[in-house]
């Protein structure tokens, strides 16, 4: 797998961890939104393929959004 996969699901999780922290619903989308399309160009590189990892990391994002509100 090229480096640049690696670096656009670490990307993902960053984006994904830092929405769960955000203080402002905006920032939090905004920050969801990045780490989704990190995720789509990774899945590029990799024949169509999210990573188990990833998945897992945006799920947990989605269903925190999801309880906050």
């Amino acid at each position: 797998m090229p480096q640049q996969y690696y670096n656009l699901v670490e990307l993902a999780r960053i984006c994904s961890r830092q929405a769960r922290l955000a203080q402002t619903k905006n920032v939090a989308r905004t920050l969801r939104l990045m780490a989704s399309e990190y995720m789509r160009e990774a899945a590029k590189l990799d024949d169509g393929k999210i990573s188990a990892i990833a998945l897992v990391s945006l799920k947990e994002a989605r269903q925190r959004h999801a309880r906050s509100h």
